[in-house]
């Protein structure tokens, strides 16, 4: 039932995310959404990787098991819609350094990389800002990626930035 609920339509409408994501509140049903990711329908992909984002901002522990399948999505192509729930939901991965500092790089290359949906950019400078606090080292070059960011003078980025300075 779970999977027939997220398909129908098109990548442009929701479908019925909003309400999976209200009965979604243990791992094992959290679990099948995860499975839905490596699907070949895109549909169905961009439906789940939704209601996961959305499940995360109250059960990020529900991300735990998966965290290396997240890491790994997240080093990989993937369509504009799906980075943007991803870039939302890996600041609430339980990461070690390590995997701080490859996040951090990934979250940069798509704030920077100027032909990247705005989006996905401003997905990316937000979760880049949820993730230094952790990495003190980087402080410096956060700056200074918001400050390279700005001279773009893209409204939709520099609204992000304003709004998080």
């Amino acid at each position: 039932m779970l999977k027939e609920n997220l398909l129908g339509g098109d990548l442009r409408s929701i479908s019925k995310v909003s309400e999976i994501v209200k009965t979604i509140d243990n791992q094992q049903a959290f679990d099948t959404l995860v499975v839905f990711l490596s699907s070949s329908d895109r549909l169905l992909q961009m439906r789940s990787i939704d209601a996961i984002e959305k499940i995360t901002v109250n059960y990020s522990e529900f991300l735990i098991p998966h965290k290396s399948t997240f890491l790994e999505l997240s080093k990989s192509e993937q369509a504009i819609e799906f980075k943007w729930h991803l870039a939302q939901l890996l600041p609430r991965l339980p990461l070690n350094q390590t995997e701080l500092t490859q996040l951090f790089e990934t979250l940069k290359n798509w704030a920077l990389t100027t032909n990247e949906s705005k989006i996905v950019r401003v997905n990316s400078i937000q979760a880049l800002y949820d993730i230094t606090p952790k990495l003190l080292d980087r402080q410096e070059e956060f700056q200074q990626i918001l400050a390279n960011i700005q001279q773009e003078d893209i409204p939709s980025l520099n609204a992000r930035i304003m709004r998080l300075i």
